[in-house]
């Protein structure tokens, strides 16, 4: 998948900094890198209710440390018709899916997948890493994603502050 290079750098300062925040945190961009929404969520999970159709890649943390993308993430990702989806660990990985701009029927196959694995994760299944392994390879045959690992990039862009409910969200979470 070719992100823009604007997109790329934009990602770095975003990503460096939800790497460290103790609950999880979204943002969606376009193709230039602009932001275009975010939300803050819990340790478990965040939630966006309208994603601007110009949206393009969504990253957020994932403050357990899991190793992959959760089947919801994947979801949600094509649903949207988004070109990637990102999560961040603390030990600065990005787990990611590249995702093609998929037909409707191949769109539809894709969402029939994740579904599926979402509900083995529900119903007592461990989700791990063989699941993980399993449902990646019956979405590259579907509909040509791709999936990774990445270190994040060194690189230091400037800083991205966060807003004053982001900075008391943290605050207060800190104290539990």
């Amino acid at each position: 998948m070719n992100i823009s290079k604007a997109a790329r750098k934009a990602l770095i300062p975003i990503e460096r900094e939800i790497s460290k925040q103790p609950v999880e945190h979204l943002y969606l961009l376009n193709k230039t890198g602009k932001i275009l929404s975010k939300a803050i969520g819990t340790a478990k999970n965040v939630n966006i209710l309208l994603v601007p159709p110009d949206s393009f890649i969504a990253t957020h943390n994932h403050p357990s440390g899991s190793r992959s993308l959760s089947p919801i993430d994947i979801y949600g990702a094509i649903y949207w018709n988004l070109r990637e989806i990102r999560a961040v660990t603390k030990k600065e990985l990005c787990h990611l899916a590249e995702i093609p701009k998929l037909d409707i029927d191949k769109k539809n196959k894709c969402l029939s997948i994740t579904e599926k694995y979402i509900i083995l994760s529900k119903c007592g299944k461990d989700w791990n890493l063989s699941l993980y392994r399993k449902m990646r390879k019956e979405l590259k045959k579907s509909g040509g994603l791709k999936f990774r690992t990445i270190k994040l990039s060194k690189t230091e862009a400037p800083s991205i502050k966060f807003n004053v409910f982001s900075k008391l969200w943290n605050k207060l979470l800190s104290k539990f």
